[in-house]
């Protein structure tokens, strides 16, 4: 039996977090590389900690079209009993520049 989310028990605390997030064209107006990863850290007292990490690129498509094709991946290292400790999605996704 699962337990609904009103259910669950929470916590309040301070946390830390680490961020880094770098975008760089590797061809000029072309092919840019993305990364962007953050982490939250607990607490002293507890060792949660919840990670985002996002990978990918983005291209022009067509005039002011463009596409990125990010792969995302988030950690949890005490995660609710009815989730997985690691999600892992592909993300394609199209956009217009103004």
């Amino acid at each position: 039996m699962t337990r609904s989310r009103e259910q669950l028990p929470t916590a309040t605390y301070p946390a830390l977090r680490p961020a880094l997030q770098v975008d760089s064209f590797t061809v000029p107006e072309r092919l840019q590389l993305l990364q962007c990863t953050e982490l939250y850290l607990a607490g002293a007292a507890d060792d949660s900690y919840f990670g985002r990490t996002q990978t990918g690129q983005r291209e022009p498509l067509w005039k002011n079209f463009l596409v990125t094709q990010p792969y995302n991946v988030d950690w949890n290292s005490h995660p609710r009993p009815d989730i997985e400790r690691i999600d892992r999605m592909l993300q394609p996704t199209l956009g217009y520049l103004w």
